[in-house]
């Protein structure tokens, strides 16, 4: 055989007489379809409550592909009618950027709720409805001025859509706010099984996503898509000013500050900016009262309901089955894999400075979005011949949940771990006390002897701060010397990006931050981690080469800290969560095998 271009025009191309030519391998058959599972035990879900998602029969599973989607939803119950939610009727106008509401001095009484102190709508949504025409709009509060006991001006960062008119109802609605895990917040514990083999059981879900939030998720990631796809939002804290704003209101809650300054760690606004339904607004009218001035105006009575509009998150589990990257075979599973998740409380979900009235949230149009793919009788026949011959494994790894009390400046905690290959481990220290709506429920402690009041204000921020720590593994201590925490933490930093492999990689930084980080230097702390790599990746990379729990004798964890403040940790919990291997093995039959 011969060419048009030769390197050298006297010498012919020959084809070595070993060369074989075949047909090019045919792309195997495969059709994907996405599919949404509904909950098999109801379609609305409030706290507490535990959603159930069941996986048919069919096809394989593409996980990284999937997501749990639902509709979040915000229900107000007004506690008194001097208090909190403002609605009234009212015939004045308005300009393109302010609105007037003239009203007499027995409105401030206890039968009427407009606030006295300027500036205390900033941040809250104005709400207006014009029952006649069904219309609805809403625009978030810049500012709101007293001037006297007859007139309030409401000012906003947006023109209105339109003037108010005669006939209006006004709503006034406070602001509520995700925490930093976003919608991931709504997650207690998630549960994954196959029958009643539990595969997975993460206990207190959404300390896991945030530890992970603050330690491996950019900030770009926060302000970016995961703002859309799943409500995370970041305050990023400065030298000089403490408070943020989000959508031209500031915030008036605290994330667990000291001395008054108030550093802000939030989600997102959970759509109280968004279009109300029709009928709620109707129970919401009151019987007007004819003011001096010919305005009509009027207040919510006690028990009234208000509830935002709905926002659509979709988020992915922090699973280890569903983040690995094998398809899950679910064509030979008998219907028998699903997925149970408990729902977390209203404290554990949103931050709020609106502590007056009774709140609680709604999920609806729950869906697993699920990515189903079909190959032909050719794949279908090689994938039994597998689970004959041994079975298909799918390696994945998850958590297993401790928690312990602490006392004293000195802890000794065992960790009772069984599990044959640990990656790592990671110990957060978090309140046990029944924080109000206005404090960050995840926060992670560094001063022991730190404690939060009902206004979410930190008291003795500075006390007990942690001083170092150690873990030890049988005989075996990690590091080898205690990690020392004092003056700023970076040792304990150097850790925990070694358990996550982001050690020298500057790209993968996360939220962290020495404001954040501990109480030292001038931070304020939130988010110290005490972590312990235990696996040999550099050595055995994509392998099972954690640590043997189930063959040493124990796991313990030592903290020292100091007695500034009092020897005594102030309602303080270590909760630990151990990262580990598991291998799953689907074989003929509709039998799976977990090895741990």
């Amino acid at each position: 055989m011969t060419s048009t271009f030769k390197y050298h025009s006297q010498v012919d191309e020959v084809v070595p007489w070993q060369a074989t030519y075949s047909f090019p391998t045919q792309a195997t058959k495969v059709n994907k379809q996405t599919v949404k599972l509904v909950p098999k035990n109801g379609s609305t879900f409030s706290s507490g409550n535990i959603i159930r998602i069941e996986f048919p029969a069919d096809n394989y599973l593409n996980v990284l592909n999937s997501v749990l989607q639902f509709d979040a939803q915000w229900n107000i119950v007004n506690s008194a009618a001097s208090t909190g939610i403002f609605i009234g009727t009212v015939a004045a106008g308005a300009t393109s950027n302010s609105l007037s509401l003239a009203t007499t001095a027995s409105f401030t009484s206890t039968t009427g709720t407009l606030a006295t102190s300027t500036g205390t709508y900033a941040g809250y949504t104005l709400m207006v409805q014009n029952p006649t025409a069904g219309t609805v709009f809403s625009t978030v509060i810049s500012s709101y001025t007293y001037t006297s006991a007859t007139v309030q001006v409401f000012t906003f960062g947006t023109p209105l859509p339109r003037s108010i008119a005669t006939g209006d109802i006004i709503t006034i609605i406070p602001p509520y706010f995700l925490q930093r895990g976003g919608a991931q917040n709504f997650i207690k514990r998630l549960r994954v099984l196959y029958g009643s083999l539990v595969l997975e059981d993460i206990m207190e879900y959404k300390t896991l996503v945030r530890i992970f939030l603050e330690a491996g998720v950019d900030f770009s990631a926060t302000f970016g898509a995961q703002n859309v796809l799943e409500g995370m939002y970041t305050a990023r804290p400065s030298d000089t000013q403490r408070s943020d704003t989000y959508n031209g209101g500031a915030m008036s809650f605290r994330w667990a500050t000291f001395a008054g300054n108030a550093e802000q760690t939030v989600g997102r606004f959970l759509a109280t900016s968004g279009p109300l339904p029709g009928p709620v607004l109707s129970q919401l009218q009151c019987a007007p009262a004819l003011l001096s001035n010919g305005a009509v105006a009027g207040v919510t009575a006690a028990g009234a309901n208000v509830n935002s509009g709905r926002t659509t998150y979709c988020i992915n589990l922090l699973s280890g089955l569903f983040t690995q990257k094998k398809l899950i075979p679910l064509k030979w599973m008998a219907a028998q894999l699903a997925i149970e998740i408990t729902l977390a409380s209203e404290a554990d979900c949103v931050l709020t400075n609106d502590v007056a009235n009774s709140l609680t949230y709604s999920l609806t149009n729950v869906n697993f979005i699920a990515e189903m793919l079909e190959f032909d009788s050719a794949y279908d026949d090689g994938f039994l011949q597998g689970l004959r011959s041994g079975g298909v494994p799918i390696k994945f790894d998850t958590f297993h949940y401790h928690s312990f009390s602490m006392s004293g400046t000195y802890n000794v905690l065992q960790i009772h771990e069984r599990a044959r290959s640990v990656k790592a481990a990671y110990a957060v220290v978090r309140d046990t006390s029944a924080l109000s709506q206005m404090s960050d429920s995840d926060k992670l402690y560094f001063a022991l002897q730190e404690s939060v009041n009902s206004t979410g204000f930190a008291t003795n921020a500075g006390g007990g701060q942690i001083q170092q720590f150690q873990w030890r593994v049988g005989g075996r201590y990690y590091p080898a010397q205690p990690v020392r925490t004092i003056y700023g933490g970076s040792e304990a930093m150097i850790e925990l990006q070694k358990a996550l492999d982001l050690l020298g990689d500057y790209t993968r930084q996360g939220q962290l931050s020495a404001k954040t980080w501990t109480t030292q230097n001038g931070g304020l702390g939130g988010s110290f981690i005490m972590a312990a790599p235990f696996e040999n990746t550099d050595v055995f990379p994509d392998t099972i080469a954690g640590i043997n729990a189930e063959e040493q004798s124990d796991i313990a964890l030592f903290i020292n800290s100091d007695n500034t403040g009092g020897a005594q940790p102030v309602n303080k919990r270590l909760e630990v969560f151990m990262h580990y291997d598991c291998l799953m093995i689907v074989r003929n039959g509709n039998v799976v095998d977990l090895v741990l």
